[in-house]
């Protein structure tokens, strides 16, 4: 405890010498101020992290901002659905022959909202994880969840590739981040 929090101290000591030496110099501005105080929550995540034992605090971080931008990836394809609205593709590609095929869903549920009950499943998971680190079991379901998921996006590529002959960009995203997912838990967890 002692050494988290001499790094603790190290952190704000690095920051008041930052912004002093920065007002001293007339080079103080609000964005001097913003990576400093950035800088100071970084240290303050990764001092969190291996407090609580986590096995690499960076590759926690990666696990949750890729959850996070698959949960936003997932809830833009949602609401472009549910709003009826065309996908906008950067690939100029028809998204929505992708999106509104009939291998767009399973066991009557949309791809997408799949993959955003997936992406909020491993938000929590990690939160969860963060806070309580011994639950193995936890561990273990996330990483076989994690490992059904990337079979199920390699088959949904290759099902865009070979059957349907078009690809949606958006579900593209989310095989990568699938992809990066695994490779994260797995190096976590095992």
């Amino acid at each position: 405890m002692a050494i988290i929090w001499k790094k603790d101290l190290l952190c704000l000591d690095f920051i008041r010498n930052y912004i002093i030496f920065n007002y001293s110099n007339k080079y103080f501005s609000i964005r001097h101020f913003i990576q400093g105080y950035s800088n100071f929550i970084l240290c303050g995540c990764i001092n969190l992290l291996k407090q609580r034992k986590m096995i690499n605090p960076t590759f926690t971080t990666t696990f949750l901002a890729l959850s996070i931008g698959g949960m936003v990836n997932s809830s833009y394809l949602v609401y472009k659905h549910y709003q009826k609205k065309p996908l906008v593709c950067p690939l100029n590609h028809d998204c929505s022959k992708v999106t509104e095929s009939k291998w767009s869903k399973i066991f009557f549920i949309r791809n997408e909202v799949l993959g955003l009950l997936f992406f909020i499943f491993l938000l929590m998971s990690m939160i969860i994880l963060i806070f309580n680190p011994d639950l193995n079991i936890l561990k273990t379901i996330v990483l076989i969840s994690t490992g059904l998921s990337l079979l199920f996006s390699i088959s949904l590529v290759l099902i865009q590739k070979y059957i349907i002959k078009d690809y949606c960009f958006y579900c593209l995203i989310s095989a990568l981040i699938t992809l990066l997912i695994f490779f994260n838990s797995a190096y976590l967890f095992y």
